[in-house]
């Protein structure tokens, strides 16, 4: 571990180091040493690999949940949607009431899922005494991978509404 005075150009010296080390030793930067170590912890562990898992499945399974909840208020709904349509309304306007409902099932779900899981991180940082939170950074890719689920179950749930025919139902 090397302090470089004040002033000192630190890529200059990285470079002196690795000129002068052995091969088989590398010199980083403090920045460079957490990059490398967070690095290694995203993809070089069987930890995470598993948290890897663990997301996609919550996200497949969210997405049917989803598309089911979408799908039975679709089903409710279909008498007003042909009724909208036989009205002269385009699949467009239909389409983008059950979208707006996606995004506000996505929405509605964000906000307690954040809160409580935030409490939760903090009460296991605060048992186990490592620093443990939830950011912004974490924070937002939660409610784009929320947002995405919904979005996705919900055109999902208009496959029934893009082939609905007013006539055949009446």
């Amino acid at each position: 571990l090397l302090k470089l005075a004040p002033g000192a150009d630190e890529s200059l010296v990285l470079k002196e180091l690795e000129r002068v080390l052995p091969g088989d030793v590398r010199a980083f930067s403090k920045a460079q040493l957490i990059d490398r170590d967070l690095a290694y912890w995203r993809t070089g562990t069987p930890l995470s690999v598993i948290l890897l898992v663990g997301v996609a499945l919550g996200f497949a399974v969210g997405v049917v949940i989803c598309y089911q909840i979408l799908y039975t208020e679709v089903l409710d709904h279909l008498a007003e949607f042909a009724t909208l349509k036989a009205m002269g309304y385009s699949d467009r306007y239909i389409e983008f009431v059950v979208l707006n409902e996606a995004v506000l099932l996505s929405v509605l779900g964000f906000i307690p899922s954040i809160v409580v899981g935030s409490a939760l991180l903090g009460l296991l940082g605060w048992t186990s005494g490592l620093p443990a939170s939830v950011g912004f950074s974490e924070a937002l890719n939660v409610g784009l991978l929320a947002l995405s689920m919904c979005s996705l179950a919900g055109f999902l749930a208009l496959r029934k509404v893009r082939n609905l025919d007013p006539a055949e139902l009446f």
